[in-house]
């Protein structure tokens, strides 16, 4: 994604799914999902939080820009970090 919401390259879905059979390998507890320019087009953070849903029902799944819309990476990262780790079952 660029700075300025154009899509730079296609959301990959097959490398996403890889990304989740490895987080599934792992036996992760939580996931908190934050790309780097969702705030002026969070289409590719979205279908990402969206197949984690799919693949990993059960696992607490936090979105940066659903937990934080606000501008710097480092607010949504910080808060979606905590709010996920809150939500482990």
């Amino acid at each position: 994604m660029c700075a300025d919401g154009r899509i730079h390259k296609a959301f990959d879905e097959a490398a996403a799914l890889r990304v989740i059979e490895r987080l599934k390998a792992e036996k992760i507890e939580a996931v908190a999902v934050s790309f780097l320019w969702s705030i002026v087009n969070a289409a590719h953070e979205l279908q990402m939080a969206a197949l984690l849903d799919r693949h990993l029902p059960g696992c607490p799944i936090r979105s940066a820009i659903r937990i934080n819309p606000t501008v710097r990476e480092y607010r949504r990262t910080s808060s979606w970090r905590i709010d996920a780790s809150l939500s482990r079952s």
